[in-house]
């Protein structure tokens, strides 16, 4: 971090453990306006991290595909070029991309090979990440292998999904789990809302703009969280309420009025109460 405080460096290449350390709420007063192009290694798990980057830099923010298994980064997205959401841009030169045993919807693990790939020359290795490669040959990353889920829906990580609806507004808290119906893997939803402004419509929005590449959840459980109402204080009894106004007339007002039933020849109360002369810090004797 200091490092990059006192190079003050336009290019900005991270992990996306590195890029949220750099983005903790201790690290908000370091001065990022002088990245203008921030490059993730690979697709931030984290749906926000593109935005919150490019609002604390001004600059833009690009991801890529990289894995120690395939010798580094495979693909990404134009640093310069327009920047499509939904994809990790083309393979890099010389590299190929493909999809290894795809399922119906053309998702399956993504192989790579190329110079820079350990192993065999042509052959091909794992990126360690589920996706698919469209017609024009762009990159499309669903999720990390093992996170991602196939459900009747069809390809997700739920975790994500999860923590994306958790940056939405309006929402309270929101968990996703499965469930077999008729044998079917079903992702579901369980979000707590704080009014019934928030529906299943607009959650499906917001996943399909920050999760392109991810099928929502096919049964969604909203409930609506009203807020806690605060709890009464309970009125003062006589006795408290004479304590508390004791206090507030202070040592002087009780003085004055000692005087004045001493004129008068009237005792200072008209409490029957025998008055308890156990020394401060000690518990009176029962009789």
């Amino acid at each position: 971090a200091k490092a990059m405080d006192d190079a003050r460096p336009t290019l900005l290449i991270g992990t996306e453990d590195g890029l949220a350390e750099i983005l903790a709420p201790d690290a908000k007063r370091r001065d990022l306006s002088s990245i203008r192009i921030t490059l993730a290694d690979n697709p931030p798990a984290e749906p926000t991290m593109a935005s919150v980057m490019k609002s604390r830099t001004g600059g833009r923010f690009r991801s890529a595909v990289s894995a120690e298994a395939v010798g580094g980064m495979v693909a990404a997205q134009p640093i310069y070029g327009e920047r499509r959401p939904d994809t990790q841009g083309l393979p890099i030169t010389d590299t190929d991309l493909t999809v290894a045993e795809p399922d119906g919807t053309g998702v399956g693990t993504l192989v790579a090979r190329g110079p820079q790939v350990p192993g065999e020359e042509d052959a091909w290795v794992s990126t360690g990440f589920l996706g698919r490669v469209d017609e024009r040959g762009r990159v499309k990353v669903v999720g990390k292998v093992g996170n991602v889920i196939t459900h009747s829906a069809g390809t997700s990580d739920p975790a994500v999904i999860a923590t994306a609806l958790r940056r939405t507004d309006g929402i309270v808290d929101a968990m996703t789990r499965t469930e077999f119906d008729n044998d079917a893997l079903v992702l579901v939803a369980d979000v707590s809302v704080a009014d019934t402004t928030v529906t299943q419509e607009h959650l499906e929005q917001v996943l399909a703009s920050r999760l392109p590449n991810q099928a929502p959840p096919s049964r969604w459980n909203l409930t609506v969280v009203a807020p806690a109402e605060p709890t009464p204080e309970p009125a003062p009894d006589a006795t408290e309420a004479d304590a508390a106004e004791a206090q507030a007339d202070g040592p002087e007002a009780q003085a004055d009025d000692a005087d004045a039933s001493e004129a008068s020849g009237t005792p200072a109360t008209d409490d029957a109460t025998p008055v308890d002369e156990t020394p401060t810090g000690e518990l009176p004797v029962a009789d």
